[in-house]
């Protein structure tokens, strides 16, 4: 997938910076992995975490700078770790109403 993502509009609060990359690198998994039902998808995924560490570490996201990139034979289990770790710092409900200015219906 090509990267078309303008870097340079990111929020100055950092967490806010940080769930925004995380949904653009979501999406570049979700792009590069789909339709790949039976096919290994380790080099996808290690990519995807390597981006998110560098977010991360760019932006002073302490909890997950400091993960390492897999080996390679336990990138399945280790990715799913760190997506866990990552969602329970950039949860879908803040990524949700971070552009989200609706109110509910009373």
């Amino acid at each position: 997938m090509r990267d078309t993502f303008d870097y340079t509009a990111l929020p100055e609060d950092p967490m806010l910076a940080f769930i925004q990359l995380v949904e653009h690198f979501d999406t570049i998994l979700e792009t590069d992995t789909k339709e790949m039902d039976n096919e290994d998808t380790r080099r996808f995924l290690i990519s995807h975490m390597n981006s998110i560490i560098g977010a991360a570490r760019e932006l002073g996201i302490l909890a997950i700078s400091q993960w390492t990139l897999p080996e390679y034979d336990d990138t399945y289990g280790e990715h799913a770790r760190f997506d866990l770790a990552v969602k329970s710092i950039a949860p879908a409900s803040a990524r949700s109403t971070r552009t989200s200015t609706r109110r509910s219906p009373d």
